[in-house]
């Protein structure tokens, strides 16, 4: 019986250990006081919901707009609003004076259906996990910024009208972005410096004054399903000594300058992933690929055409390599034109399969290369 007793205990016990801490915040009937984060007396502000959480706790922040900049300083939490829009809306304002949101780790913060304004920028992290799900960032001054070994799962969510970048990644950083939206900010949609990398899955990167996507030096980046269009500088632009794939599924389309221009010692791969469908470039006001000096494009499959100037130009001593199953039709300038052909350094090589069929129907013509196989 005593046995029994104390075994009833330790599961008692271990129920109140696991059992997850949830406060509650609301900005019109809260007040912040010792005793405030239930549901029956909420605290007020969600930075003195933040003072009281243990770690992991998760607060539940209530409709209406909270003018505040946010401090998260190595705490795991959940943030959990009730809506990006309307009358249900959860919204962050950081009144211009900061980061809405700051995030110092190790920390791992999430933040689910609200809205982060007016900050500089939106959200700050610097060594943290940040866990974005149908959120909206926009009106701030850059919309979520990721630093120092931080990464960043940004899923069903938007980066909108920002000024400066939709998102920008630094220094070793990462990003998982999933069904969301980088639109109409007043630098790029997405940026990554400092080796950083972006991953990017069934997302939206458009009309942004920028690129769609740009990708500094020793960066690296993934698209799979994702459209990226109506850019004023490049859908996608990698300009020196990064890699890049495009996995399938991509549209890659009416965007200023370029499709994809990549420079000095990049890499740029087309090729679908399993029964994804193939990569179009097309409709881009200028060229469909730029591949700039000593870089190297491998162009599996896909399509780039009806592009305003070249299908694909290679700069000095760039290399193309095409596959079979990739075609170069419609565009009105060249085919493929290697612009260093008097100099014998830009050059093309093709698959046993590539042939006349997949260069065809571009207006000065098909190939101006030197050729080497």
């Amino acid at each position: 019986m005593i046995a029994v007793s104390m075994f009833s205990m330790l599961l008692a016990l271990a129920g109140v250990l696991s059992a997850v801490q949830i406060l509650y915040v609301n900005g019109a009937t809260g007040l912040d006081n010792v005793d405030c984060g239930t549901a029956g007396h909420p605290c007020k502000t969600i930075n003195y919901a933040v003072g009281r959480a243990f770690p992991d706790a998760i607060i539940d922040i209530a409709s209406g707009t909270y003018n505040q900049n946010v401090v998260i300083n190595r705490k795991n939490l959940t943030l959990r609003g009730k809506g990006t829009t309307g009358a249900t809306a959860t919204i962050i304002n950081g009144g211009n004076l900061g980061p809405a949101v700051n995030v110092s780790g190790p920390a791992r913060v999430d933040l689910y259906s609200m809205a982060i304004k007016n900050g500089n920028p939106g959200l700050n992290a610097n060594y943290a996990f940040i866990y974005f799900d149908s959120c909206l960032l926009t009106n701030n001054n850059r919309g979520v910024n990721i630093a120092y070994n931080s990464y960043l799962r940004f899923k069903n969510s938007q980066a909108n009208s920002n000024v400066g970048d939709g998102l920008m990644l630094f220094g070793n950083s990462s990003a998982s972005l999933e069904s969301s939206k980088f639109l109409q900010n007043s630098g790029s949609g997405v940026g990554a410096s400092l080796n950083a990398s972006v991953n990017a899955i069934s997302s939206t990167f458009a009309n942004n004054q920028n690129a769609g996507i740009i990708i500094g030096n020793g960066c690296a980046g993934n698209i799979t399903a994702c459209t990226v269009s109506g850019n004023k500088n490049n859908g996608l632009h990698i300009p020196a000594k990064s890699s890049f794939r495009l996995g399938g599924g991509n549209i890659i389309t009416a965007n200023v300058n370029a499709g994809i221009q990549f420079g000095q010692g990049s890499e740029v791969t087309i090729q679908k992933a399993g029964n994804t469908l193939p990569d179009e470039i097309y409709l881009n006001t200028g060229r469909g690929i730029i591949v700039g000096d000593q870089a190297h494009l491998f162009f599996f499959d896909g399509k780039v055409h009806n592009n305003t100037s070249d299908g694909i130009s290679l700069g000095g001593n760039a290399m193309a390599h095409f596959g079979a199953a990739a075609y170069i039709t419609g565009n009105k300038g060249w085919g493929i034109n290697c612009m260093d052909s008097l100099s014998n350094a830009s050059r093309y090589v093709n698959d046993p399969g590539f042939g006349a069929a997949n260069v065809s129907g571009n207006t000065l013509g098909q190939i101006k290369c030197l050729k080497h196989f």
